[in-house]
């Protein structure tokens, strides 16, 4: 399993040393079109995403198949963990688009659109049926309020 302590950064640098077969040669590595070259010391660059590296270094060992990387069954990969572009450490932490509570909320967020577009209809469904017996449709004003109730309730 991941080690708590590992970082995407240093599973990088743990990938590249297994890679060249040592610290040593890491330096003179000579693959620059690698996704993991520039980040091989474990040290971050700017404008340069450990995650988004090792997401295309996978994609690179797979021969570009995303179904491949999914289904990747090299579990003792130093970065295998990070193999989506993502951090598994920190779904559900710090405000996380994929965070648990987050899905959840949005799943409750949706529901409730629906129970009162739902609801919205039953009501104007209701109120089209039972306005010509409440108004007396023949009267300027009575027909005003039906179709202003009417117009209301197609718009609500």
């Amino acid at each position: 399993m991941m080690d708590a302590k590992i970082t995407p950064m240093k599973s990088i640098r743990n990938y590249c040393v297994k890679c060249c077969n040592g610290y040593k040669e890491v330096l003179l590595c000579p693959v620059e079109d690698c996704p993991l070259w520039s980040l091989r010391f474990g040290k971050g660059v700017l404008g340069v995403s450990p995650l988004d590296s090792i997401r295309g270094r996978c994609l690179d060992c797979s021969v570009g198949s995303t179904k491949d990387v999914r289904e990747c069954k090299i579990v003792d990969c130093e970065i295998y963990p990070y193999r989506f572009g993502h951090n598994p450490k920190l779904i559900g932490k710090r405000g996380n688009s994929r965070s648990l509570e987050n899905l959840l909320s949005r799943q409750a967020i949706i529901q409730a659109e629906e129970t009162e577009q739902d609801e919205r209809a039953v009501f104007a469904n209701n109120l089209n049926q039972r306005a010509p017996a409440l108004f007396n449709s023949t009267s300027n004003q009575g027909g005003r309020c039906y179709s202003q109730m009417v117009l209301f309730a197609e718009n609500s």
